[in-house]
């Protein structure tokens, strides 16, 4: 999983849990942060970048939280925008 975020979004702030959860459960998640607020993302549970313009510009995202979920059977990435629990997380990919 790896989670596009900004550091004063609420809703990005509310699905920091709901990460953490899929994190407990055994996958791997990542964030990449999209502004410069460095302290916000040191407290953080998470391996987190920052995410480049060129790349945002590249995955055409301009709002968050955006979350990309990588099938390395399929070969495929799956996109979710805005928050969603950790349940609604895995029930869509449980339809995919």
């Amino acid at each position: 999983f790896r989670m596009y975020f900004e550091s004063s979004c609420p809703h990005c702030k509310r699905m920091m849990g709901e990460l953490l959860k899929l994190q407990n459960m055994g996958f791997f998640v990542e964030l990449r942060q999209v502004d410069k607020n460095l302290r916000y993302s040191k407290g953080l549970p998470f391996v987190v970048t920052r995410a480049s313009k060129a790349e945002l510009k590249e995955k055409n995202i301009d709002a968050w939280p955006v979350l990309s979920i990588g099938d390395q059977e399929k070969k495929l990435i799956y996109r979710i925008n805005g928050f969603q629990t950790s349940e609604e997380i895995l029930l869509t990919l449980q339809s995919k």
